[in-house]
């Protein structure tokens, strides 16, 4: 009778610690280090805007293009260097009317500081509205970041709330 309850008791901790979730992996904080350069953007969201007590919405999506923007981290200390540009192709539907429209010039970050935590990677920058990027792929060759944005502006009792998420991708130089 012991040794079926020990079998039992065996069997069922090997389902629990099996169907149990797996944790995200850890990346090497040192394999982060040198140059990459842009290869893919793309996001979607929302921007909801209020006046007067009426709001309307916008679905956006966005591709990058011309994709000709570069960081590069160094460690001791821990800073990165942005350089370039890249343009967007953004696409809006307001009401069922698609609007496209690029917009040109941009870059997802300024120089700043950056720190690894698990699997997050922390920006400190003055100008990107992207401070924290999940670490969706850090290879030799490939890194690959998700993004969450939740940014309001309140101007002249205008408020507009964009909410979105996306990949930034970049391949090493």
């Amino acid at each position: 009778m012991k040794s079926l309850k020990f079998l039992f008791y065996v069997l069922v901790t090997s389902i629990l610690v099996s169907c149990s979730e797996d944790e995200p992996a850890t990346p090497d904080q040192g394999m982060i280090i040198g140059s990459w350069e842009l290869s893919e953007v793309d996001y979607d969201g929302t921007t909801t805007t209020t006046f007067n007590g009426q709001s309307s919405v916008i679905n956006f999506t966005g591709e990058g293009k011309n994709l000709n923007n570069e960081i590069k981290f160094t460690e001791n200390p821990n800073e990165f260097t942005v350089s370039g540009t890249y343009d967007v192709e953004l696409k809006m539907d307001y009401d069922g009317t698609e609007v496209i429209s690029e917009i040109n010039g941009l870059s997802f970050a300024n120089s700043g500081e950056w720190e690894i935590d698990g699997d997050k990677l922390y920006i400190t920058d003055d100008v990107s509205a992207i401070k924290e990027a999940t670490i969706k792929e850090l290879s030799e060759e490939k890194l690959v970041l998700f993004w969450v944005l939740k940014q309001e502006i309140v101007q002249s009792g205008v408020k507009n709330l964009m909410e979105g998420d996306g990949y930034l991708t970049f391949t090493r130089n």
